[in-house]
């Protein structure tokens, strides 16, 4: 999906939920930043599973980074493009 035809923060989250994605977005500096993350209960640490995430109500989308093995955010308007990736 291109930046043309991005999902919406609903749709991105269900992804999230069910997928690996692979997200690009822009940083706060102005950076381009990728991101292999997730929101799968299978694939978040045993930590985190009781609490799974809940989503703020704001423009930020909460996910766990799966390169990095921690926890990410990024906000929903600085999203360029999300694709499904292998895991």
């Amino acid at each position: 999906m291109t930046q043309d035809s991005l999902p919406t923060i609903e749709e991105v989250l269900t992804l999230l939920h069910e997928r690996v994605m692979l997200v690009t977005f822009k940083k706060v500096n102005g950076a381009y930043r990728d991101l292999k993350g997730t929101l799968r209960p299978d694939l978040l640490p045993a930590s985190s599973k009781e609490s799974t995430v809940s989503q703020p109500t704001t423009d930020a989308v909460r996910v766990y980074d799966l390169e990095n093995s921690g926890w990410r955010s990024f906000k929903y308007s600085s999203l360029i493009s999300i694709h499904e990736t292998n895991e």
